[in-house]
């Protein structure tokens, strides 16, 4: 894969990731998918791979969706372009330390 881009407007943040074959996928990851992302994991109920399926579908823009669909029939895929946006995606967090 290529150089991956991320831009944040409105604690939504945007992140494309481009694929070897020229296209890109495009993602509006917001707190609250990140957020259902992380309850997903922690569930043991539901597996690592249908909450990494999840995030994707959830944040994966109406543009691209078509060829997020097709990508995310492979786990591999699913895996890869989760780890891809994951390790994109920063949220806007704010923490006060008391002392």
């Amino acid at each position: 894969m290529a150089k991956q881009t991320s831009v944040a407007v409105n604690g939504t943040q945007s992140i494309t990731v481009p694929l070897i074959d020229g296209r890109e996928l495009k993602f509006k990851v917001a707190r609250d998918h990140y957020s259902n992302f992380l309850d997903d994991a922690s569930d043991p109920q539901t597996s690592n791979l249908s909450g990494m399926q999840n995030i994707l579908m959830r944040s994966g823009d109406e543009a691209t969706k078509d060829i997020l669909r097709d990508l995310v029939g492979n786990p591999a895929n699913i895996t890869t372009l989760a780890g891809a946006v994951l390790k994109q995606y920063k949220p806007d967090i704010e923490l006060a330390v008391k002392l």
